[in-house]
């Protein structure tokens, strides 16, 4: 029950606080409610790691005798390794505010900050993880680009379910809000412009952020080969401009000569080159040499692994590739050289995961609380201490989560507009 403090304004409970944070907090979500949620009840704390399994594929024999495939599980680790908080410091006479003005005052920007953090992170994961890309890097996206994309998702049998989504770059956006004006009534354009929504576009939910990331290439040069004969997650390659730092960086992307994407299913090319990601910063050597982290693993069905008892099995079922990288194969990387790209993102509801962990509430804190919102899974911990000396509350405020993408497979990703300066 609120007690009334001066001037008939209620006096500010912790919950009517933390409430109010929440609030504020969804205002600003977009990716985080458009993603796989499913993994939350399996951690309670910071560092907490699972092994998950990848959704298991067999393939199928021709003729009357059987062909036994192995029940051979992909798994990768998750881990909850994001914690951010914020700070509030405020006497009991602040607590009398009528709740408006205390959250112009105290809750709306670091509430919106943390927000943001959360946002920002599902974003960054799926510019970073998705290896498929389409258009010309330096060209702005229009709405065919958005129908485009979707063809292309589906070539590669991203399941089209009624959860894929887009979420784009306000830069982007502000073309496409033209493009819709002429195709959808003014009460849905207006509603979308105010929330983020533009509304279903070729199969898709499409939203614009202001949080997509800007991708940087890396600082590459020289002519970079494939060296030997290579399949698997890591690719040695030489030809390149010996002792650069930052070659490659996280999230880049590029193709190799002679290695084209098969469809998931029936194993047959698509006709276009596979793409594939950079998961690690890539420094060269003296000698112009490196050593290349990369999603998707090479698989042109031969590659294999070992099971738990030390078998020797096979990962033809997952085979993603025509071929094998072979020795002198040129390597083509996505985007110029330190040239940095608006991006925008399209992806099922599988390709990203998030988790929200709710904080431990610290039996010693006198002020405790904790509020999750239904819908999202967002999760929000405020704890406080009391100065006698300065008769003040000192606040925090604490978000929890972890975010991967453990099915990279059903993400695109769109290179826009190159940023100036």
């Amino acid at each position: 029950m609120a007690a009334y403090g001066e001037d008939g304004n209620v006096f500010l409970t912790d919950d009517i606080i933390l409430h109010e944070m929440m609030e504020e907090l969804l205002s600003s979500a977009v990716a985080v409610k458009r993603v796989d949620r499913r993994l939350e009840k399996s951690f309670n704390k910071v560092g907490d790691t699972i092994s998950v399994e990848r959704p298991f594929m067999t393939k199928t024999a021709e003729g009357r005798t059987l062909v036994k495939q192995p029940m051979t599980d992909q798994k990768v680790a998750f881990t909850i390794n994001r914690q951010r908080n914020f700070g509030l410091q405020f006497n009991q006479r602040d607590r009398t505010l009528h709740i408006r003005t205390f959250k112009e005052r105290y809750l709306n920007s670091g509430i919106r900050q943390l927000g943001n953090d959360i946002e920002q992170s599902v974003l960054e994961c799926a510019v970073q993880s998705a290896y498929n890309s389409y258009g010309a890097a330096g060209t702005a996206l229009s709405s065919d680009g958005v129908h485009d994309i979707s063809g292309r998702m589906t070539e590669v049998a991203i399941p089209e379910d009624g959860m894929r989504s887009g979420i784009i770059n306000t830069r982007d956006g502000k073309v496409i809000d033209k493009e819709m004006a002429g195709k959808y009534n003014e009460a849905m354009v207006k509603g979308a412009i105010q929330n983020g929504y533009m509304g279903p576009i070729a199969d898709m939910q499409l939203y614009r952020s202001a949080m997509v990331p800007v991708h940087t290439v890396g600082d590459y040069s020289g002519t970079p080969l494939v060296k030997g004969n290579q399949k698997g997650s890591s690719l040695l390659i030489d030809g390149c401009t010996g002792s650069v730092t930052n070659f490659l960086k996280k999230g880049d992307t590029f193709t190799i000569a002679g290695v084209y994407e098969v469809h998931p299913q029936t194993k047959k090319s698509t006709g276009e080159l596979q793409r594939f990601v950079v998961k690690a910063n890539v420094e060269t050597t003296a000698g112009g040499e490196a050593t290349l982290s990369i999603s998707p693993a090479i698989n042109d069905g031969t590659l294999t692994t070992t099971n738990a008892v030390g078998e020797t099995v096979s990962l033809g079922a997952y085979q993603n590739v025509t071929s094998a990288a072979l020795d002198n194969a040129a390597i083509t990387v996505i985007g110029l050289a330190n040239t940095s790209y608006r991006s925008n993102v399209f992806f099922h509801k599988n390709a990203i995961t998030l988790c929200m962990v709710q904080k431990e509430l610290p039996e010693s804190a006198v002020v405790k609380a904790r509020v999750t919102d239904d819908e999202t899974g967002l999760s929000l911990v405020m704890t406080a201490a009391y100065d006698i000396n300065e008769d003040e509350q000192i606040y925090r405020v604490d978000a929890i989560w972890g975010v991967d993408s453990l099915q990279p497979e059903l993400a695109f990703r769109n290179y826009s507009s190159a940023v100036a300066g």
